[in-house]
């Protein structure tokens, strides 16, 4: 039986009443929206009622407006919107918009990310180091220092540089070990015991929280009136720690965020880690699901097919990252020149294969006899080596990810970016006044978004004046390098005290990173922060999410569409499911269900890829 409600009010559907609903598989099919057009008849009384009485001349119903509606059809509810399409003096023909399954189509086109309410992040300056050993659910944030080259202060005719850090830590001394603090806190630190650059004493209020990812993904979906299910990228041991690198200093959650829609950011999500933001409309739960965990214990249903046929081969663009061409859109930076090395200079410059079995051994060997006008391959792959200043340096990072050979071009481009990361030398200083000759190596994103920051030197505040501002809107525009372009960093909780010069005991430094080792030290060393093979992986290359995420998902052949047509299973069918047709095995596409005024067909076509 098939039911139709219009703003709570059955809808009189015509004696012989017929449409279609369409729906895809939303792993491989975001079709969207499901629309039906449909007449009924003004002159039945409960209709009339229900549009305004639209056939009389002294009607006020405004047909801009859409109606909530419902349509139930045996037992299946489909909610969505009614919109009236046109009107006569005896019917009405409107046209129903269903939301389907993929929660970007559950919320509007251009709600801004910006826009949202989305919280403070809340600092407790006595959590701040014991949170570093904490990762999301715990935390929700990490006050990693990142390094920005804008920010200096002017003092005395000198330029102080804050050691171009946001978060900027220090040390204090107990007695027996240097213990971590926060440099920025209000308190009172002396510029000796923060860069080693005289006996003034700087005292800043100043935070900058880098969020993880997941945490803003909750928000978001808190924030448009729904619910977090299940989230099974907080379940994956590499990506869960995936933090979102910015500048902001306004502690709102909003601000930490690109200038994105909504919408956007969910789906450059959702192609990064070929995942899908499945959404139930009836409870607003919102799950997120890998493409590849779906297909790992796949339900294998088998249908009885009526007739065997299969639709003409169409040109279509892959539907699978598998079959995809990835690349990022990485900023125009000098740090981000060296991550994807144009194909020019790959040609024509010497490709040489090193035999070397560890890094080291590779390194050592290069600083030896490398030539710098050759390109070096460790391990077989990506990333590259080539000598810059007599010093071993990795590069070529982030290629493109070609899985498509019908072109060269990208079929995606995410706008989700690894972070630019830098090593700096970070000297072990005293809080106070104690100088060290002891330092750490350690790497730092790069986040190149300017702000106008407040300090204050020896009790008197430094900062730009508004009126200079005002007299030069330009000097406040700041540097917009990476503006477009949402910056991944990954931290597990993962602390450096590698010390170099003078032994002193320390704590350990937060270390976000991108690859499995550091940046190559000035002498020839470095450390490992994730044990991976091979030895250099980039675990945000797209290579390393092609193979960890990518190619683990069910291979379908794209290079036709077959049609089936088959009887309604008796129980509920479910589109997702692997399906054994004549003994071979398909994913389906999409499912058209013809419904009438007793229900839906026993019928329903099915289009399928069939598994390769």
């Amino acid at each position: 039986m098939t039911e139709l409600f219009v703003n709570n009010e059955q809808v009189t559907l015509p004696d012989k009443f017929s449409t279609e609903v369409i729906e895809g598989n939303p792993f491989i099919n975001p079709i969207g929206e499901t629309s039906l057009d449909i007449t009924c008849s003004l002159l039945e009384p409960a209709n009339a009622y229900i549009f305004g009485y639209l056939h009389r001349t002294n009607s006020k119903k405004d047909i801009s407006q859409s109606l909530d509606c419902k349509l139930l059809v045996d037992a299946t509810e489909y909610y969505g919107k009614c919109i009236i399409l046109e009107f006569s003096d005896e019917e009405v023909k409107f046209q129903l918009v269903f939301k389907n399954s993929i929660f970007t189509y559950a919320i509007s086109e251009d709600l801004e990310l910006r826009h949202l309410n989305l919280g403070t992040a809340v600092i407790n300056p006595g959590e701040i180091i014991s949170n570093f050993d904490k990762t999301y659910p715990e935390v929700d944030f990490q006050l990693l220092m990142v390094y920005n080259p804008d920010i200096t202060y002017s003092f005395a005719g000198f330029q102080l540089v804050d050691g171009d850090l946001l978060n900027r830590l220090t040390y204090v001394w107990n007695g027996t070990t240097h213990l971590l603090t926060y440099g920025l806190d209000g308190e009172n630190v002396n510029l000796n015991g923060m860069f080693a650059n005289g006996d003034l004493r700087i005292k800043k209020v100043l935070y900058s929280p880098q969020p993880y990812l997941s945490a803003i993904v909750k928000k978001i979906i808190n924030a448009l009136g729904f619910q977090l299910g299940v989230n099974e990228i907080t379940e994956h041991p590499v990506y869960k720690y995936a933090i979102i690198v910015n500048g902001a200093t306004s502690l709102h959650y909003s601000d930490m965020l690109p200038d994105w829609t909504v919408k956007k950011f969910i789906e450059q999500v959702q192609i990064w880690q070929n995942c899908r933001f499945i959404y139930n409309s009836i409870t607003g739960v919102v799950d997120i699901r890998y493409n590849h965990r779906n297909s790992q214990n796949p339900t294998y249903t088998e249908l009885e097919v009526l007739d065997d046929f299969s639709g003409a081969s169409e040109e279509e663009d892959p539907v699978m990252n598998r079959q995809r061409n990835i690349e990022y859109n990485l900023p125009d930076t000098d740090g981000y020149k060296y991550t994807r090395i144009d194909q020019k200079v790959l040609e024509e410059f010497p490709n040489v294969w090193m035999s070397a079995g560890t890094l080291q051994a590779a390194v050592t060997a290069l600083m030896a006899n490398g030539n710098p006008s050759w390109i070096y391959y460790f391990d077989n792959s990506d990333p590259l080596l080539i000598m810059q200043g007599g010093m071993p340096k990795i590069v070529h990072e982030y290629p493109m990810l070609q899985n498509n050979p019908d072109t060269d071009s990208a079929d995606e481009t995410l706008d989700i970016v690894p972070a630019e990361m830098k090593l700096i030398t970070f000297y072990v200083r005293d809080r106070s006044s104690n100088a060290t000759s002891s330092w750490v190596y350690t790497m730092v994103p790069v986040n190149r978004e300017s702000s106008i920051l407040l300090t204050d030197i020896d009790d008197t505040q430094h900062s730009m004046p508004v009126d200079d501002a005002i007299q030069d809107p330009s000097s406040i525009t700041g540097n917009k390098e990476t503006s477009e372009v949402m910056q991944i960093v990954l931290y597990s909780g993962y602390r450096n005290a590698e010390v170099k010069g003078a032994f002193v005991s320390m704590e350990g430094l937060p270390e976000p990173y991108t690859r499995s080792v550091s940046d190559i030290y000035p002498d020839g060393g470095f450390h490992t922060l994730v044990s991976t093979t091979p030895q250099v992986d980039n675990l945000l290359s797209l290579d390393h999410l092609n193979r960890h995420l990518y190619e683990q998902e069910l291979e379908i052949d794209p290079s036709k569409r077959y049609r089936f047509r088959f009887f309604r299973p008796m129980r509920d069918l479910d589109i997702t499911d692997i399906f054994v047709i004549n003994g071979e095995y398909y994913r389906a596409y999409q499912f058209h269900k013809t419904i009438t005024s007793d229900g839906m067909d026993e019928v329903i076509e099915g289009e399928f890829y069939k598994l390769k």
